[in-house]
Parts: C-alpha cells; structure tokens; sequence
C-alpha cells in the first residue's frame, strides 16, 4: 500500500497548503580522479568558470526546479515550503511571486505559455492562478494517486517521477511519460525517490537520478513512444558526500547535478565519468539549470530547511548555519541546454 498524501505532505511540505488538489482523488566509477576543468584533458577547455554569484539571497526554505523561460528571460523556480512559484529575471535582478499556494515539486513550460507543475497531487496544466486543470493525478497501472517529483520536457511530453514516502521511509517509486495529446504512461519503476531528469543534446538519452540509490541511470528514448530501453547506471555517489538532487545537461553531453548534503555542484562527461566538483558555500544545492547569455550561467537553487533523515552523511548537522537558500549563479565555459518546451495540449478546463 503506497503511502498517502497526508503523511508526504506532512514530511515535506508541513504547513502549506495544497490548492491544486482540486476535488480529484487523491555506471562511472566513483574511485575515478576528479578532472577539474583547468587541467585541459581531451575534452575539456582550459577556462575556467566565474566566480559564484548569489543573485537572490532569499532565504529559500526549499528552493527547487529551476527552469529557464526564454520569453521572457527569467528563471522560473519554486519555494516548496512557501507554496510559492518565482521568477528571477537578470535584467532587472528582481525577483517577483507568480503564483502562490501551489507545492511545485516539479516546473516545466509549455509552447502555449502555460507551467506545467508537479505536485503532491499529481501533475497539471496551470495557465492563470484562477485555471489549473488536472492532467495525470493517478497511476495508469494501479490507479493510485501520484506524488510528482521532478520533470523535463522532450520531443513534446514530459517525463516526471513519483515519490513514494511514508513519513520515514522511501518505497519503490515510478518514472512516468505523457505526450502531446496527455496520454500517460508508467515507463520504469523500482527506484527509490525519483528525483534528478535530463536529456542528451540530441534528445536520445535521459538521465534519471534516484536520491536514495545514489545512482544516476540513462535510458534510450523512443522519440515516438517515450518507451525507455536499455537502462544503465551512469553515475555513483558514495554515502560519505550526500545524495544526488536535480539535474541538467550541457551541449557537450555533460550532466551537472546538485550533491543535497553534500554542498557541491558535479559535473559528469557523457561517459559518467566525473570531470569537476563546483564547490559552493552552502550543504544542501538542490536543483540547476542553464540560461542566460549564450546558455552558459548555471541557476542552482538551495533550501534553508533541514531535511533529517538516514539518507545524511555520518556526522551531517542539520542545524548547520550554512545548509542553504539563497539562488546562486556561475557562468561556465560550456553551453548548457535550455530547458526544452512541452507542447501538451490544454485539458478542458475545470467545472467551477
């Protein structure tokens, strides 16, 4: 019996509310030298990056799921624990509320303008505060309610991951696909909280983290289908740095993904093994994407709020002065992939 959605809710979002709910039922080889990107092996540059810059202080409880918008030249990302969605925009170095009370576990946008959000209750289409429509709220095998946690847009769709939870432990959970026209399908299971999602330069591969396994897996994907084969792991993390948190991916084919716990940004080459650790001034980084000039400023977003659990390090303190919430930016020499659109047809809309 997979956990309910009260007692995730509770864990991870105590005291905010849900308002999207409307009325429906509920492999690299770790012991690998760190390659930094000075040293100028066969396919790195000699550049280095810029320095890390904190373009919003926050703090953030749990700042997550950032995502470019190249309308508007903004970064768009969520603070989970204050039921807010953000945006960020360089230009003017504000950053202003778009909606509120909704818990965003995952961000994505469509070609028509709207987010599509992840939520404890599932996924769904939100154009206006005021028209939120449900688009995947169960399991299509078992019919049991979905709790969303990350997301990425490719050839159309978005792929997102289901949380298992109860309040302690983390089950098995799914990796979930829709399409275009919101047909959804379960496409893996079996991994524990789903979390990190990426895609290859030419859309052929996704990378999946799973937090509790501490594994990045790839997977081919069928352009048509969104059926993925040939699973592997990609990348390892030891127990001793932290978990694996959300994920993004440069032109080159390199993975960068937020180490929770661990206070570090790893940037992985298209053969998993690791090439550079960014090191940044606070434990719990959850979350990265590209935008900017060029594509090349990496957002991370962090969280202030202790997440205590088994998962931690030995000897991790989670009343630590420094576990996050500002949003950083760095500029790196590579360009990154700006967050693909989504072009899911908008479902009818929700009787008042």
């Amino acid at each position: 019996m997979r956990s309910t959605h009260h007692d995730i809710m509770a864990s991870f979002a105590t005291g905010a509310m849900l308002v999207l709910a409307l009325g429906v039922a509920g492999c690299a080889d770790e012991d690998d030298a760190v390659v930094d990107l000075r040293s100028g092996d066969d396919d790195d540059d000699d550049d280095d990056d810029d320095d890390l810059v904190e373009v919003d202080p926050g703090p953030y409880g749990l700042g997550e799921n950032p995502v470019w918008n190249t309308t508007t030249n903004c970064v768009v990302f969520a603070d989970i624990h204050q039921a807010k969605i953000l945006e960020y925009c360089p230009a003017t170095e504000q950053t202003n509320v778009l909606f509120t009370g909704i818990l965003a576990f995952g961000l994505t946008i469509n070609d028509d303008g709207a987010l599509i959000v992840g939520t404890p209750g599932g996924l769904f289409y939100v154009a206006s505060p005021t028209d939120i429509r449900p688009l995947a709220t169960v399991d299509p095998v078992t019919n049991e309610p979905i709790f969303v946690n990350e997301q990425v847009s490719v050839n159309g769709g978005v792929y997102f991951g289901d949380v298992d939870f109860d309040g302690t432990n983390f089950g098995p959970g799914n990796l979930y696909w829709i399409d275009a026209n919101g047909s959804t399908k379960r496409v893996a299971s079996g991994r524990h909280l789903p979390n990190g999602l990426g895609v290859s330069p030419d859309h052929k591969q996704l990378y999946f983290a799973a937090s509790v396994d501490r594994k990045i897996y790839s997977f081919d994907i069928n352009a048509s289908t969104g059926v993925l084969t040939n699973e592997k792991v990609f990348a390892t993390l030891p127990a001793s740095v932290g978990i694996f948190d959300g994920l993004t991916v440069d032109t080159h084919g390199d993975v960068y993904v937020a180490v929770w716990y661990g206070g570090q940004v790893r940037r992985y080459n298209k053969h998993g093994k690791l090439k550079e650790v960014i090191e940044l001034p606070v434990l719990q980084p959850s979350n990265v994407t590209f935008g900017g000039p060029g594509s090349r400023d990496l957002y991370i977003t962090s969280a202030s709020d202790p997440f205590v659990n088994a998962m931690a390090p030995p000897g991790f303190n989670h009343a630590a002065p420094n576990l996050g919430g500002p949003l950083y930016r760095i500029t790196v020499h590579k360009a990154g992939l700006v967050d693909l659109q989504s072009s899911i047809a908008a479902p009818p809309p929700v009787a008042p």
